[in-house]
């Protein structure tokens, strides 16, 4: 069994020091974020004056991710006057989170449950 092993070059060996588990996180954070996951935690509203109309909010990541991340909406939302909201525009920053309109008046997409979130997934 082998935990926390270190290369060191040269013939001095230096001790180890493990991460603080705060920048532990943080560095986990580059390469995997979780959004949402309990009710109302997530969501996108807003009012539209007819059909079809686009309705977009940006969402930005806790960590700067080390590449543009793959960005997945997971679960089926609480939606009204909307379809299912959709992600667009990831970058190494955030993502755009959409609902489209049915007809107008208040339309919204929230997460409902711990099932419901956005996952970014960037793998160098």
């Amino acid at each position: 069994y082998i935990d926390n092993a270190m290369l060191v070059v040269g013939d001095t060996p230096a001790p180890y020091v493990p991460l603080h588990s705060a920048e532990e996180w943080d560095r986990c954070q580059r390469y995997y974020e979780v959004h949402g996951g309990a009710y109302a935690s997530l969501g996108i509203w807003g009012y539209r004056s007819g059909a079809d109309a686009e309705w977009e909010v940006y969402q930005q990541f806790t960590a700067r991710k080390s590449v543009t991340p793959t960005v997945t909406k997971v679960g089926t939302w609480d939606v009204y006057n909307t379809g299912q909201p959709t992600v667009d525009g990831p970058s190494v920053s955030g993502y755009r989170l959409k609902i489209v309109s049915l007809a107008a008046g208040v339309m919204f997409a929230q997460v409902n449950s711990s099932d419901d979130v956005v996952t970014a997934e960037a793998n160098p």
